[in-house]
């Protein structure tokens, strides 16, 4: 019973540390840039690089996912990332994190 409660505990804290450090409703998010939606919204686990790997977050440097399967992932989240597509707010939104992510890839 602690166990159960404790891994509760754990995966609301790490959907709470993933989410949007600026309090952002979706709305607001319209006029950002990928690198500003992504900053706002991904650093924590991913860092600012794309390296940090918090809570297990992917390296997203080394990603070879296609646009379409990052979409699919940012939308519905996997593992501890919480889906993020009711806060990115739009569909331009996760386009424009998805070409700023290809951006931290190691070439």
């Amino acid at each position: 019973m602690v166990l159960k409660l404790i891994v509760i505990l754990s995966i609301a804290a790490l959907t709470l540390s993933c989410s949007n450090q600026n309090g952002q409703a979706n709305g607001n998010n319209s006029s950002l840039s990928g690198k500003e939606l992504y900053e706002n919204n991904c650093t924590q686990c991913h860092g600012s690089d794309g390296k940090l790997g918090n809570s297990g977050a992917t390296d997203l440097s080394m990603s070879v996912l296609s646009d379409d399967e990052s979409k699919n992932r940012i939308k519905n989240g996997l593992n501890a990332m919480p889906p993020m597509a009711e806060l990115l707010g739009s569909e331009a939104n996760i386009d424009s994190v998805v070409q700023y992510i290809k951006t931290l890839r190691t070439k």
